[in-house]
Parts: structure tokens; sequence; C-alpha cells
């Protein structure tokens, strides 16, 4: 077939596709036992996996047809391990559903290929992708057809951002695949996740960043939108925990074994709330929170929520070393309504 010929069946495919002691502050002492157990958010599922293909990664929880839109069907052969032998088979159907595919996962190579060709040293696929917003729009374009290749990209060996733009692209084509939806007790509110960066290197480590808000269910509206950039080293799910009368809810952020910190949700005042960091926790103990050991210093500081009282949480605080074992050092009290520590126990015998 002439060379023009070619190139003109490409373009019409192409178009066809695109569609210690105690050391008390206060002079009540609270009972741990007393404490009501910290209950890590259940993970809200959005409705129920599409019966024709799911896609196997290790941050997808659901996939489902959007609700804004009307996507096709996935035959069960355009998923790469249906795909057919080389050569063909004597199914004319499939032989075409094969060139589809073949033209499908050329088009999003070019694509990535243009979008990662830039000589700028970024630090995130956003900007990889604000440079190059028409490659990335012929990616998203493809709509589900795309996402079988786009996912064996995510989750193959490739180095550098290419990956990373591949996840942008099944995030852009839909959004459920990444987003995370922790419903309060009393189904008042929802805070939402929602994918800001699949990798920043200017964060430690390989993480999403999620932005978080608050929903209130009652009127749509959004109550509460706190920062971009929230890691979870250890995954999102079972770093999320309302308060048992939904008034707060709680965030941790970890960062490997390097720190982990929690932070408050106040939802009578849509304010985000810090919890005391290391420094904060020293000043009231007056010695380092930090452990030497044969096995390397402990000097990685953890605070994890272990319960919830009346306008109060209570923290754990762990010391880690650089490999990751840690050791359970004490427990403070958090008063929500004053924000202040009101009393710290067993921290640094």
């Amino acid at each position: 077939m002439p060379r023009n010929n070619i190139v003109l069946s490409i373009a019409a495919v192409t178009a066809a596709l695109l569609s210690t002691s105690a050391i008390p502050v206060a002079a009540e002492s609270v009972s741990e036992e007393s404490v009501t157990p910290f209950p890590f958010a259940t993970e809200q599922r959005i409705d129920t996996p599409s019966p024709a293909v799911t896609y196997p990664h290790r941050y997808v929880i659901a996939y489902k047809n959007r609700a804004d839109a009307a996507p096709e069907t996935v035959p069960d052969n355009a998923h790469p391990s249906y795909a057919p032998p080389v050569g063909g088979t004597d199914n004319t159907q499939t032989d075409t559903a094969a060139q589809t595919d073949e033209f499908t996962a050329a088009l999003i190579d070019s694509a990535l290929d243009e979008i990662l060709s830039t000589d700028e040293c970024f630090v995130s696929e956003r900007q990889y992708i604000e440079a190059s917003p028409d490659a990335f729009l012929e990616i998203t374009a493809l709509g589900e057809r795309a996402l079988p290749y786009l996912e064996s990209i995510a989750s193959g060996a490739d180095e550098g951002f290419r990956p990373y733009v591949a996840m942008a692209a099944m995030y852009a084509i839909s959004p459920e695949l990444y987003d995370r939806e922790f419903v309060s007790p009393d189904g008042r509110y929802t805070l939402r996740a929602e994918v800001y960066s699949f990798y920043q290197t200017i964060v430690p480590y390989d993480n999403i960043c999620y932005r978080l808000c608050l929903v209130d269910n009652t009127t749509g509206e959004v109550t509460a939108a706190v920062y971009d950039n929230f890691v979870f080293a250890d995954g999102i799910d079972n770093n999320i925990g309302w308060s048992p009368d939904s008034k707060y809810v709680s965030v941790t952020q970890s960062y490997r074994h390097s720190y982990t910190v929690t932070g408050l949700l106040d939802t009578s005042r849509a304010e985000y709330i810090q919890l005391p960091h290391a420094e904060q926790v020293e000043d009231i103990i007056g010695k380092p929170l930090s452990l030497p050991a044969d096995d390397g210093e402990y000097d990685r500081v953890h605070f994890r929520p272990t319960g919830w009282g009346d306008d109060r949480i209570y923290i754990r605080v762990l010391l880690g070393n650089s490999d990751g074992d840690m050791v359970d050092v004490g427990w403070y009290s958090y008063d929500i309504s004053d924000k202040n520590i009101d009393y710290i126990e067993h921290i640094i015998r």
C-alpha cells in the first residue's frame, strides 16, 4: 500500500477512536482505659466495580462507569491479557480489535514522548502536563478505551515521570479510580480526598499527594478546603478517623520512617488544627525526644491518634530509627477547645 494511503488510514482510525513517670500538666489525670477506641474511618467505595473490566493497581479501589458520560463497553479482548497471538486470528472482529489497540497504544506513546521531551527540570507530573496540554488532551480524549494501556504503563517498570503522567491521564478519564471519600458517623459530612499530584520530588518518597476538602452532605457545599499536599506513606485508608460525635476528623500524615504527624479538621469552625510537634512536647517534658540504642538512635518522632474523649483526642507517641523499628514512649491528651496538651504520661522515663 502506498505510504500516503497508510498515513490516511492511520488518521482515519485515530479520528474514529477520539470520542516515664507521669508528668502531669493538669491536676486531673486521664485513665487510658477510659479512652474511646480510635475508630479509623471506613473507606466509602464509589458504587460498584464495572462488570466490563477492572484495572488492578496498587492505588485503585473501585471502578465504575462515569455518570456524566456514556462510555463504550470495553470488550474482553481489549485488555492486554487477552491480546490475540501475533499474526492475527481467523476472527475478523478480533483482528480489528487488536489493530485498534495497537493504534491506541501508538497514539498514547507518541503523546507521552512529546510530554516528556522537555529539557526543563520539573518536579511534578503536573508541570509536564501543564507544559504540553494538547498532547495530554490527545490521551484523555480516548476516554476509557485508553485505560488498559495506561494501566500497564502506570504499573510497569518505566523510570522517570512516564508512569506518573499515565496515572494522571487515568485520573483525568476516571477520577473514581483514585479519589477517596470518608463519611462521618452521623452521615452529615464527607471528607473528600482528591488527587493533587501523583509525584513530587520536593515531597519525600513516592506517594500520591491529596487535596482534602470537607463537604456538607445536606447542602452539597464545600465547607472547608484544606492544603493540597497531604501525603500518606502507608496509604490514606487507615489514616483518616472521625470522632464518634462527628465534630472532628483526624488526618495522620506519614513519611515512611522519617516522622508521622496528626492534624484535626473541626467541622463546626471549618478549621484545620495541626497538633503539637516534637518541639512543643520537648518543651513540656524538658528533654529531647530521642533514645540511644545499639541498633541506632531512636530519634524519629511519630504521633498517632489512639482514642477520643469529650472535645479531646489522645495521641500515642513513638520513637523510631532509620530501619523503621519503633518503641512506644507514652501518650498525651490534647484539649481541642483550648488547643493545648493537658496531660502527658510516660514519655522518656
